[in-house]
């Protein structure tokens, strides 16, 4: 079996390639190990073509980092995409585990078992086909092998614990009469920060990587408690479920009585046409799949003309770059919505989320004055702001500066007691 590595071509890089090199060599069948130095996108795809399988060190934080004009190789089953943090909001490949979620990060020794997990099992498959790596050459996926769940759990961070436990409970198999269930949940802070106060590229970004699991999970569970609703990404999971055509795979469990009610009506949304259209923009325009910030920065610039498309709001600088602030004294209704509002939901009403000056945030983070809530209308409510690991973004074509990688700052305001 042949594997080819392509490191970060730094220290760090190198350090990793070589315990990837040594945890393969341990494997117990034939393998050859090459090192690719070449920053050319030609030599990545020419390996593509040509190994049994191909691991892409794509550490964003690396000052050697491998983003550069290419293609979506990491979206073939065969190509191992790995990095020592968080992958950029665009990029998902086919094989998950060979990084982390944002803002953790995955030590190199953990790195190096997997991959040596991952060839295993690609050994056992066979070697592919020309058409399967022709396919992986442009970027075209074969599949992945991650497990698909059966049950998704939406919980409000402040409702871990109580997520936890049912975790468990359907792992155990209780509720499915001893049937263990494969279960899926992000734990608190995965993904995104309980307090971000992020743009709406990140928001829906983050919310796209969530309905992937919505859309392969058989059924979606919720930790039902008073304060459900009053969140921006629990509203976001539940109004994928219809888009997802999932409405009736709907349970919620009550923790503090441990009752179990399949599709409670205030939980399931109702999209009619324009719904509908406004989310399938969302998601086209930030889901990791999909979205293509090389193509949308042309689309941004044309926005001043009169061409109809770029005027959509998700070509807007706001979308993009200006940060949305949910207060919790001020953005949600009291008392507590009791069903789901999908036109406040998709206008930024219901949860009321408020627009922060980025230049602000990062004044405030410095610790020279605290934030005050941006309600129009007046609030009360201050914040203590500190900035957080940035967001990766890939770009496939140079962007004006000539880079390939560009960065958005990430702030979390934590309201003052």
């Amino acid at each position: 079996m042949k594997v080819d590595l392509f490191p970060t071509l730094d220290d760090e890089g190198a350090a990793m390639a070589e315990l990837i090199r040594q945890s393969l060599q341990s494997l117990p069948f034939d393998l050859t190990v090459r090192v690719v130095p070449s920053t050319q996108p030609f030599a990545l795809a020419k390996s593509v073509l040509t190994a049994d399988a191909v691991v892409l060190d794509l550490t964003p934080h690396s000052p050697a980092h491998r983003y550069t004009a290419m293609a979506y190789p990491w979206r073939h089953d065969r190509v191992l995409a790995v990095s020592r943090s968080y992958f950029p909001l665009n990029v998902s490949p086919a094989r998950t585990g060979g990084g982390a979620l944002y803002p953790d990060r995955l030590g190199a020794d953990d790195i190096a078992a997997w991959v040596a997990t991952q060839v295993r099992e690609l050994a056992a498959q066979g070697k592919p086909s020309l058409l399967q790596r022709a396919r992986g050459a442009v970027g075209m996926p074969k599949g992945g092998s991650s497990q698909r769940p059966d049950i998704f759990i939406s919980y409000r961070g402040t409702d871990v614990r109580a997520a936890q436990a049912l975790r468990t409970a359907l792992e155990n198999g209780e509720h499915h009469d001893g049937r263990r269930q494969v279960v899926r949940m992000f734990d608190a802070g995965q993904l995104a920060h309980p307090d971000a106060v992020l743009p709406a590229l990140i928001r829906w970004n983050v919310l796209a990587i969530i309905s992937d699991v919505v859309a392969a999970a058989r059924e979606t569970w919720i930790v039902d408690t008073p304060r459900y609703l009053g969140s921006w990404f629990t509203q976001g999971e539940l109004i994928c479920l219809p888009y997802f055509g999932k409405s009736d795979r709907l349970v919620a469990f009550d923790p503090s009585t441990g009752r179990v009610t399949p599709g409670p009506e205030k939980y399931v949304a109702e999209l009619d046409d324009a719904a509908e259209r406004r989310l399938a923009r969302y998601f086209t325009n930030s889901h990791p799949n999909l979205m293509a910030p090389e193509s949308t920065t042309v689309l941004r610039a044309l926005r001043p003309t009169r061409l109809a498309l770029a005027r959509d709001e998700v070509f807007a600088d706001e979308f993009w770059t200006v940060p949305l602030l949910q207060c919790p004294h001020c953005s949600t209704p009291q008392p507590r919505p009791a069903a789901i509002d999908v036109s406040g939901f998709l206008t930024n009403a219901n949860p009321r989320l408020y627009p922060v000056d980025p230049d602000v945030l990062a004044t405030c983070a410095s610790g020279r004055t605290m934030l005050r809530c941006t309600n129009p209308d007046g609030c009360p409510q201050r914040f203590t702001v500190r900035e957080l690991p940035p967001y990766y973004l890939w770009y496939g074509l140079p962007v004006a500066d000539g880079s390939f990688l560009g960065t958005i700052p990430a702030y979390a305001a934590v309201p003052a007691t």
